[in-house]
């Protein structure tokens, strides 16, 4: 019995060692073949690839495999062929692959600002380049002038670059630029959206902190020379030094110079201010569209739309639209011309040396040198009538000896006899009308409270005298009614 019951448990045994043998056998025979797997990183930028292996007997990786994995992943955009032929090729299972990678946005330009002036050159003092080539040394761009309303400068807006893809296939928006901000100075302005800078005045451009700025006043601190160079301002402009010669200074506004003016030239619209005065060498010049203040004049050309306030006039031509006054310091005119339409008072005019001194009241200096030259014209005009007459008289005598030999040239003459006639003509009339405006003009007095020398010479309007005696303390104009010159004693 027992032995029975050995056999069998044995038996068993033997039965549940074959069987899980033929399990295992039929398990290795099983076929597996090699598959994938598709991981999309988390920016859906990128595809990794992994191999599965499969069974010993198993097929290796085919396309179609992992065409499928893509389908069903979804993966559409970037696939790169090059390395899927090359993972198909190896079949390596240890091995990851980058298959697909989708395309990054790209960033667009960046926002900047466009400026209408060349800052790298602004206050700098290089010479201006001619259009021949040369250099002017007087030309130093030392000042930018911009006028009110100007654009100074434009915000270019940042720019979206192109988009990209992820490897869905799916469009990523183009990233923007980066911003820049336009920022007003003094005297400046935005429009709405902040991409335009305008001048709110006529003046100096200027660079401070990042910001563009307009200045009404330009300061130099030191003096006009070669440091500087020529300067031409639409504001006004402070010289706290000199002017040396040969120089230029131009502006809209006032200009007002500490130390002295050589033979220089100065032109504003507005006032010009002197403190030390000017000593031209005969070739120095100062023009306003307002008044003329300085300490002295010497040799120069001075042209005041308003009044000349001075305390000397020396070998100088001074025209005034308003009145010359000489009433401090020695306040003495000598060796000069003065214009003044309404007036002039001084301490002392001429000199014992009896250096010409001339003096014109009255009538505006436009209106008295166009006299001068209708006057000159005519005398002109007229002598060229008299000398066409005198050869028309020649040829007809020639003519009388050869009969039609000269009759061209005779005939030429007296055309350009009736031409030069007519032309005299027209010129008579506007002198008639000028000396109407002249004949009018009473408004002009002179007045000197010291001396008035002989020699000096006054026109009053239509009217001129002489002086052939001193005067002390006088004062001369024009008599009501008859409109002659008059001299009274104060």
């Amino acid at each position: 019995m027992n032995r029975e019951m050995n056999l069998s448990a044995s038996t068993a045994d033997n039965i549940l060692e074959n069987t899980e043998m033929n399990s295992l056998e039929s398990i290795e025979d099983e076929i597996i073949d090699q598959s994938v797997e598709m991981e999309i990183l988390p920016d859906l930028l990128s595809v990794i690839m992994s191999i599965i292996p499969g069974s010993p007997h198993g097929k290796p990786i085919r396309r179609d495999t992992i065409n499928l994995a893509f389908l069903e992943k979804g993966i559409y955009y970037g696939l790169d062929e090059a390395v899927i032929f090359d993972a198909l090729l190896k079949g390596n299972t240890k091995e990851t692959y980058i298959v697909a990678k989708g395309k990054r946005p790209e960033e667009g330009a960046d926002a900047y600002i466009e400026y209408t002036k060349d800052l790298e050159t602004l206050g700098s003092g290089i010479p201006k380049t001619q259009d021949d080539g040369t250099v002017n040394f007087k030309e130093l761009n030392f000042v930018q002038n911009v006028q009110a309303g100007e654009v100074l400068a434009r915000k270019i807006l940042a720019q979206v670059g192109k988009p990209g893809f992820n490897v869905l296939g799916q469009e990523i928006p183009g990233i923007l630029g980066k911003d820049v901000f336009l920022q007003a100075g003094k005297n400046t302005s935005l429009n709405e959206d902040g991409t335009i800078l305008t001048s709110n005045i006529n003046g100096k451009l200027e660079l401070k902190d990042g910001k563009l700025s307009v200045s009404e006043v330009l300061e130099i601190k030191g003096d006009v020379d070669a440091t500087t160079g020529n300067i031409n301002f639409l504001g006004s402009i402070i010289v706290n030094g000199m002017v040396q010669s040969g120089y230029v200074v131009k502006a809209i506004g006032n200009i007002e110079i500490k130390g002295p003016v050589e033979a220089a030239i100065i032109e504003s619209s507005g006032d010009i201010i002197l403190q030390r005065g000017i000593q031209g060498k005969e070739v120095g010049k100062l023009k306003a569209g307002g008044n003329i203040i300085a300490k002295f004049i010497e040799m120069s050309t001075v042209i005041a739309g308003g009044n000349v306030v001075t305390e000397s006039i020396l070998h100088s031509k001074v025209k005034s639209g308003g009145i010359v006054s000489l009433t401090a310091g020695k306040g003495a005119i000598l060796g000069s011309e003065v214009i003044a339409v309404n007036g002039l008072e001084a301490i002392t005019v001429g000199s014992n040396l009896g250096k010409g001194t001339e003096i014109i009241l009255g009538a505006p200096p436009e209106v008295l040198e166009e006299y001068k030259a209708l006057k000159a014209q005519i005398e002109k005009v007229n002598n060229a009538i008299a000398t066409t007459i005198t050869n028309i008289q020649f040829l007809q005598s020639r003519q009388e000896k050869e009969p039609g030999s000269n009759q061209s040239r005779i005939n030429t003459m007296i055309k350009l006899k009736l031409k030069l006639e007519r032309d005299l003509k027209i010129r008579k009339i506007k002198k008639e009308k000028l000396d109407e405006i002249l004949k009018d003009a009473t408004n002009g007095a002179l007045s000197v409270s010291k001396t008035l020398h002989v020699g000096t010479k006054i026109t009053l309007g239509n009217q001129f005298k002489e002086i052939k005696t001193p005067y002390e303390n006088a004062r001369v104009h024009r008599k009501n009614g008859s409109g002659e010159i008059e001299i009274m004693l104060l």
